[in-house]
């Protein structure tokens, strides 16, 4: 698995396998507090366990938030840890929790 960013305006960050089920999140609360546009990202959970499989991130930050999900793809963490995970608020890493919940 190599994460990889595409830096258009706004970035695209990827990761991990982009199968499984999906849940979008809205990066545009916190987005909208900096003046920047966002748009959806998307994550991909394994139906059976709940393990983070990939995700992609077509947003302000796009890449970093594929970064920040790395691990949980690399060593099989479930989507239930990225929601238990105390995050600083206001930030864009904050609307992935939001997604888990």
């Amino acid at each position: 698995m190599v994460p990889y960013a595409v830096f258009t305006h706004p970035p695209l960050g990827r990761t991990g396998e982009m199968t499984g089920e999906l849940l979008e999140f809205d990066v545009a609360k916190n987005a909208a507090a900096q003046a920047e546009r966002a748009d959806v990202g998307r994550v991909w959970i394994a139906h059976e366990n709940g393990t983070v499989r990939g995700a992609a991130v077509h947003a302000p930050h796009g890449a970093e938030l594929a970064q920040f999900l790395t691990p949980f793809v690399a060593a099989g963490l479930t989507i239930d840890l990225l929601r238990d995970l105390l995050t600083v608020h206001p930030t864009f890493t904050e609307a992935l929790q939001s997604a888990a919940l």
